[in-house]
């Protein structure tokens, strides 16, 4: 995932169409699952400067506009088993966690659920591009809307 995302911020014809500069530094990232794809695509992004500003799992989710120590926030969710009470996070959501998906942010990252962009949300949808990870995360209907 993180390769992809890489890949088309070196392209200006990418860069220009969604309204960014080139690279991955002072991006924000939305990332919906944070197992083998999200966290490690996470991990570079933040090694390559970016800022992972929202993280969602199934049973929380959480959100700083600073960014997200991506390793803490990895070790948090190892150890509790939830983002519930994560000390960096400057809001946490418990009982709709996707919705933290509509957050603005640059980028979407959604890595865990199928048919999480769907027609109800779409047009909801903050950001500038979105790159899945996950097995079909966006349905047809929302992509007509994208």
């Amino acid at each position: 995932m993180y390769y992809a995302i890489r890949e088309m911020l070196t392209y200006k014809s990418f860069a220009d169409k969604v309204g960014c500069k080139l690279g991955i530094k002072d991006k924000t990232f939305i990332v919906q699952g944070f197992g083998a794809v999200g966290y490690w695509a996470s991990k570079f992004l933040e090694k390559d400067g970016g800022k992972v500003t929202t993280v969602i799992e199934y049973n929380s989710a959480i959100h700083n506009d600073a960014g997200l120590d991506v390793q803490a926030v990895k070790d948090w969710m190892t150890e509790k088993g939830t983002l519930e009470g994560f000390p960096g996070a400057a809001e946490i959501e418990i009982e709709n966690p996707n919705a933290f998906m509509l957050k603005q942010a640059d980028f979407l990252v959604p890595s865990a659920v199928e048919k999480s962009l769907h027609k109800g949300n779409a047009e909801l949808v903050q950001v500038k591009a979105i790159f899945e990870g996950a097995n079909g995360p966006t349905t047809f209907a929302a992509e007509e809307i994208f």
